[in-house]
């Protein structure tokens, strides 16, 4: 994502920094590569959703467990964004 900066608007990395950061807008989340770096780059929470409720008492039906590549094609999609060779990390070995 950091590479991907130089070529978008800052409105535009607004955008994507909802999903490829952690915690992004909340109070102690991602708010600069600088000044946050270790909540940078794309965590558990964005394919699997808020998982503080899940950590509490371990229930696996409080988190998403098998994320779906569509939620990520809104906005990796050819329309938007064809060259840049999306491979969502659910097909890369993430876990």
């Amino acid at each position: 994502m950091k590479i991907m900066l130089s070529d978008l608007k800052p409105h535009e990395a607004e955008k994507c920094f909802e999903c490829h950061t952690t915690g992004y807008g909340k109070p102690g989340g991602f708010v600069s590569y600088e000044t946050t770096p270790e909540m940078a780059d794309v965590g558990c929470e964005t394919c699997h959703g808020p998982g503080a409720l899940h950590a509490e008492d371990g229930d696996p039906e409080l988190i998403r467990r098998t994320p779906v590549v569509k939620d990520c094609k809104v906005c990796h999609n050819e329309e938007r964004m064809g060259d840049f060779n999306f491979r969502p990390l659910m097909f890369s070995g993430a876990h």
